[in-house]
């Protein structure tokens, strides 16, 4: 079974119901003729006609006449009402008999999932064992997110005069900057005075 369903599956566009269509839309019979039939979605089988498929298994040196009653046998196929081993297909608006490949049996029997026309790559996240770099953040100074509260922080500009400092407002609606001098003289003097009041 596996070596015919690889078979198909790299031949999808020579079955009916797969095949490439022209411009106008028309379906084009590939060369060499139809291998049979194959829908697209919600299949249940992959019909084979016959001379393609006792063509191929010969190929691979199967017994043909074998191979066939074994997946009969095994309920591989599906039969027709008679319990015989092909049933009719339509194929281009004929009906034709083939041999039907069940899809359950074809999953079941080599462990996978038989629709390659429409598997999809599962999307990939980081497992919580792994590790997760997270953006660092980097913030000179917090802010009053709510607009209430002016938040003051001196800075020391070393392009200015000596003496001075400055002081950053920051709002949410706009970032002033206050330039305050600072006289040392006069800061002097004011600490001398303080001293001497304290002594009465």
């Amino acid at each position: 079974m596996r070596d015919i369903w690889e078979w198909a599956s790299a031949n999808p566009n020579k079955f009916v119901g797969r095949a490439k269509s022209d411009a106008k839309g028309f379906v084009m019979e590939p060369h060499g003729g139809w291998l049979g039939r194959w829908d697209k979605e919600k299949w249940g089988y992959v019909a084979f006609l016959g001379t393609p498929l006792n063509n191929q298994l010969r190929a691979l040196n199967y017994d043909v006449s074998a191979t066939k009653r074994t997946w009969n046998d095994r309920g591989w196929l599906a039969t027709d009402k008679q319990g015989r081993n092909q049933r009719q297909v339509t194929i281009e608006g004929s009906k034709v008999y083939c041999y039907c490949l069940k899809r359950q049996a074809i999953e079941r029997e080599l462990g996978i999932t038989a629709d390659p026309e429409n598997t999809t790559e599962p999307m990939l996240f980081p497992s919580a064992s792994e590790n997760v770099v997270e953006p660092e953040i980097i913030t000179s100074a917090p802010v009053d997110v709510t607009g209430e509260e002016d938040i003051a922080y001196p800075e020391i500009n070393p392009d200015d005069e000596e003496g001075s400092d400055y002081l950053v407002s920051i709002t949410m609606d706009d970032i002033n900057v206050r330039h305050q001098e600072i006289d040392d003289d006069d800061e002097k003097d004011d600490d001398e005075e303080e001293d001497f009041m304290l002594q009465f």
